[in-house]
């Protein structure tokens, strides 16, 4: 093992120095720098403060805070990269003080596909499930990996949908590797690892997941990707802190309009007024990423004739419309729409997707 990618390590064990302070002293000192022979002045001059510099020595002195470690990474196929190996997230070395270290089991997804980030709410109700499940079949097709935070709601169905959908999906844990939360997910985990995902974490192996690791998590799950998008958030959520850390990152923000009643469109909807993108199908996420085919610029009329279709309504359900555009394309009385979907509907000809469009089956 390379000594300074060690002594990288020990570093991140050590409490109280955090990647802002390692960062500080990889700018200072020449790559044969001798970490474990430095004296307090040595990283002192890299201009950190005494009382830190010494917390570095007594902590690099203690060998038994490295070994424990990497004992229980050998043992349990735990694997780990530090910022500056090439199999660092090439996404998440670009943000502001990136984690010195990530954990991670399972397969490096990141080295070969991009990411898109799916974030959302715990509590997440039929429409944001059924969203994500039309969305990730799209971005598998295009060969995208799906992240998210492991939790429950939005981060689980996603994960799921992934798996189901013959994709690859990472996890990015608020806690170790060994730790999993919540533990409800364990064989889920597996089987992402299983299927050719990952799980990773910044934190050490036997991290609990406490309160506190959660936004370090969330800055993670922004950072990993190009895109993040935000499908269910209440007006105060995780979700919308991790939208927020990737504006804050120069990353793409995209989120899914709901109903003006849900407050759980509230966290959206308030994205959307600053600025985010759209998102009502996989389409408007492979546009961030080039991927999407050209669209044809929609009108709002269609001209009808009984040769061309016997049916406007099919006719003009062929793509997803609203209802009020469907009464200006059909000229049919408000009333008579509505019972006429009803009865296409309940027959399955025509339905309505998460957005709250018709179509055609």
């Amino acid at each position: 093992m390379n000594n300074n990618k060690r002594a990288l390590l020990h570093l991140s064990l050590i409490p109280s120095i955090g990647p802002s302070v390692v960062e500080k002293i990889v700018q200072h000192v020449p790559e044969t720098f001798d970490f474990y022979g430095a004296g307090i002045q040595d990283f002192a001059q890299c201009g950190i403060t005494e009382k830190v510099a010494q917390l570095i020595v007594n902590g690099l002195s203690n060998d038994e805070l490295i070994d424990a470690e990497l004992y229980v990474m050998e043992k349990h196929g735990i694997s780990w990269i530090t910022l500056y190996d090439d199999l660092y997230p090439s996404q998440l070395k670009t943000i502001h003080l990136p984690p010195i270290v990530l954990y991670y089991q399972g397969n490096p997804v990141w080295e070969t596909h991009n990411g898109v980030s799916l974030v959302g709410a715990r509590k997440a109700n039929y429409y944001g499930k059924n969203a994500v499940k039309k969305i990730v079949p799209g971005l598998i097709a295009h060969n995208l990996y799906v992240a998210s935070g492991g939790a429950y709601g939005i981060d689980t169905c996603a994960h799921k949908e992934t798996l189901d959908a013959g994709g690859a999906t990472v996890v990015v844990l608020g806690s170790g590797l060994l730790r999993v939360y919540p533990v409800e997910n364990t064989k889920m985990f597996q089987k992402i690892i299983q299927q050719g995902g990952a799980i990773i974490s910044s934190f050490p192996c036997m991290a609990p997941g406490l309160p506190g690791n959660f936004p370090a998590r969330n800055r993670i799950i922004a950072g990993l990707t190009h895109m993040t998008v935000v499908v269910q958030a209440a007006q105060k959520s995780g979700s919308l802190i991790t939208a927020q850390y990737a504006l804050e990152q120069g990353k793409s923000v995209g989120a899914i309009p709901g109903s003006i009643d849900d407050p759980l469109s509230a966290g959206c909807h308030s994205l959307l007024s600053q600025g985010a993108k759209v998102v009502t199908c996989a389409e408007d996420i492979l546009e961030e990423y080039h991927l999407a085919k050209e669209r044809k610029s929609v009108q709002m009329e269609i001209p009808y004739s009984a040769d061309l279709l016997e049916d406007p309504v099919l006719f003009a359900c062929r793509q997803p419309r609203g209802f009020e555009e469907l009464v200006q394309i059909t000229k049919m009385e408000e009333n008579r729409l509505k019972e006429y979907l009803f009865d296409l509907q309940l027959e399955g000809i025509v339905e309505q997707n998460f957005a709250g469009l018709w179509q055609k089956v």
